[in-house]
């Protein structure tokens, strides 16, 4: 708060290629959940080098399907018409789309290999009769509400938008004075490439664990999904090591953020999950339709109907984007912005929200991505109050089991360092406890 399209093969590999060598001929997309008898999403199947990265083939490579079951078929179109029990991949076609499909229910594995380079494989779940639709959001919760708990068994979280030299140690030292374990989230300003932050970073996780949040909402208009995605490579390549989770998307729903966003959140998407790291997506709660005190920016960009939309809720599993409903199963945390000072201080039903939006990602922790108020004011009783009533969260309300906090007070840089004799510090220390 501060104020892949799915790609097509040959674009997935043109961005942020380089020429290392090849290790292992991968796949990416999926896995999947497939009705038996019909024809599965796209797999496609990838040259990449040690590290990951997609790689193009100097000469062609033969690549063999298997599967753990004699009952899967593969097939190189989408209508599961022309079968293949190989294929090639060369400097013109580095990439192939792979389909496959099986006449029994259960897990079942798929296999890619070749005789020089590392093979893939991925577990399937085929499905006996049409996959139920997920959750459509509604007024009342659709998950059960988990017990309330100790604040303790939750993320604490903090952000830091500023690691310069000047303010690092400080951070470090407050960081270190909450006595409890924090994850911080590091912003990485647009137009700042991952060499900046190689030090901060490193030192910062000496006393915390870092979500890097790859762009923040302001400066996604700025990007193209490949230039995104490129953005996220090359993060992932430089500091990849030193991160505990990336934060793909920050309040993603908001109209400041440009055309073409949810693209770019498949890109990076695609990007993380390449290297096998840990992804978070963050929306920005307006209050809900109904609600006349409610703060959205634009009609349909609340955050469950820009969810229903985007990830095509209303549509079977099987009818959805692949690249969306990848993301949707695939995401490790949904989390939720919140300025209530910029929505009339309407009061949310947290249970409600927490619950629904566990249902739609269940594969997913859910929490609070940032806290605060729109502009900092520095220990006011108001931002103290808002400390006090969102970290012990957990201890206060009923909340699905998915819930693990977050919260990440977005000012904590401008207005928790130095923490010492610092008021809204110590509200903060308390509210953690």
């Amino acid at each position: 708060m501060k104020g892949l399209m799915l790609f097509s093969a040959l674009g997935l590999m043109l961005t942020g290629f380089s020429q290392a060598r090849i290790t292992k001929i991968a796949i990416q997309k999926g896995p999947y959940r497939v009705e038996t008898g019909k024809c599965s999403p796209p797999l496609s199947v990838v040259p990449v080098n040690s590290s990951g990265v997609s790689q193009t083939p100097r000469r062609g490579i033969k690549v063999f399907t298997d599967a753990s079951d004699p009952g899967i078929s593969f097939f190189s179109d989408p209508l599961c018409q022309s079968g293949v029990t190989s294929f090639s991949l060369t400097s013109a076609n580095p990439i192939r789309d792979l389909f496959f499909k099986s006449g029994t229910s259960g897990q079942k594995k798929v296999v890619v290999s070749t005789r020089n380079y590392e093979d893939d494989s991925q577990v399937q779940t085929f499905i006996a009769g049409a996959i139920p639709p997920a959750p459509t959001p509604s007024a009342t919760p659709v998950a059960t509400p988990g017990p309330v708990g100790s604040p303790a068994s939750q993320i604490v979280g903090v952000t830091l938008d500023d690691v310069s030299d000047s303010i690092r140690a400080g951070e470090i030292a407050a960081i270190k004075a909450l006595g409890v374990p924090i994850r911080a989230r590091v912003v990485f300003d647009g137009g700042v490439g991952p060499s900046y932050y190689q030090k901060p970073v490193s030192e910062l996780k000496t006393v915390a664990s870092i979500m890097g949040q790859i762009a923040d909402s302001t400066d996604m208009k700025n990007y193209t999904p490949s230039s995104y995605q490129a953005r996220a490579e090359s993060y992932l390549q430089s500091i990849g090591n030193n991160v505990e989770i990336w934060e793909i998307g920050n309040e993603v729903n908001g109209n400041w953020l440009g055309s073409g966003t949810f693209e770019k959140l498949k890109a990076a998407f695609s990007a993380v999950k390449a290297r096998n790291a840990k992804a978070a997506l963050t929306f920005f709660y307006m209050g809900e339709p109904g609600d006349p005190k409610n703060c959205i920016d634009s009609p349909g960009n609340d955050q469950f109907s820009w969810i229903n939309s985007k990830f095509q809720l209303g549509l079977p599993p099987a009818s959805r984007d692949p690249g969306g409903e990848s993301m949707r199963l695939g995401l490790d945390e949904v989390l939720v912005s919140w300025y209530p000072d910029g929505c009339s201080n309407i009061k949310p039903n947290w249970t409600s929200i927490f619950t629904k939006l566990a249902a739609i990602f269940p594969n997913s922790k859910v929490g609070f991505g940032e806290i605060g108020t729109q502009n900092p004011q520095y220990g006011s009783p108001y931002e103290k109050a808002l400390i006090q009533e969102f970290y012990p969260m957990r201890s206060r309300i009923p909340l699905p089991a998915a819930f693990n906090g977050g919260y990440y007070w977005w000012y904590f840089a401008e207005e928790m360092v130095p923490h010492r004799n610092n008021s809204l510090f110590q509200t903060l220390y308390q509210a953690i406890r």
